[in-house]
């Protein structure tokens, strides 16, 4: 009976490069070892701040536009924001170009 081991391991690539080969060749460089099975790849900005704050104001840009709409469709008036929940636990969804 043989043996399985797992690790896990965590890379920071410094410069990306603009489109984005240099990631890709160091996981195709990876692969080639005998052995290794690559899964579950994550990709995280270090520092997120700037881009969280654009997203929280498009949001809210947002939302005030469709809250906007629905009291314009229904002939009510807005009234003051009552609560706000700002939950980032979901993971990004990442599209091709």
């Amino acid at each position: 009976m043989g043996q399985i081991a797992n690790q896990n391991i965590a890379i920071e690539i410094p410069q990306i490069s603009s489109d984005g080969s240099n990631i890709g060749k160091l996981v195709d460089s990876l692969a080639e070892v005998d052995g290794i099975n690559i899964g579950n790849l994550v990709f995280e900005i270090k520092d997120k701040t700037t881009y969280l704050d654009t997203a929280r104001d498009r949001a809210f840009r947002y939302a005030q536009r469709k809250a906007e709409d629905f009291s314009e469709s229904l002939s009510l008036t807005l009234g003051k924001v009552i609560y706000v929940e700002d939950d980032f636990n979901v993971a990004p969804l990442v599209q091709s170009l």
